[in-house]
């Protein structure tokens, strides 16, 4: 779970079960990229060779990677369930990440929608 300041929604129940089960029936489905904001690293210090060593937050696809999770405990064998691809962001501000969170959501509305309180929120704090 993302901070307060960069949360642009709150899991919805109703979506995320519709979502796990759609991966449990599809677990090799293309669920989107989640977007991953390395805590506490800028980025001059990240190192891709050494992903484990650090700690991230999800500011986008929060709902895919929290199936993901349920789902790798009900199924550790399933490799599809191990975790998400990701795009890593390194040393933004909390502005930035809120923005790089609304555009994930934005492409995602596909499939799920942030509310009007969401949306108003986002704008709020974002400017």
């Amino acid at each position: 779970q993302p901070r307060e300041e960069i949360l642009t929604e709150k899991i919805d129940p109703v979506f995320l079960e519709k979502l796990q089960k759609d991966m449990e029936k599809e677990p090799e489905g293309n669920y989107g990229l989640t977007f991953a904001l390395v805590k506490n690293c800028s980025k001059e210090e990240f190192k891709p060779e050494k992903l484990n060593q650090h700690e991230y937050e999800v500011i986008g696809g929060l709902h895919n990677m929290t199936a993901a999770k349920a789902l790798n405990i009900k199924y550790p064998e399933n490799v599809h369930f191990h975790g998400r691809h990701s795009r890593v962001y390194c040393g933004l501000k909390d502005e930035e990440a809120l923005w790089l969170a609304s555009r994930h959501n934005i492409t995602a509305a596909m499939r799920h929608d942030m509310s009007f309180v969401e949306e108003v929120s986002v704008d709020q704090r974002a400017f």
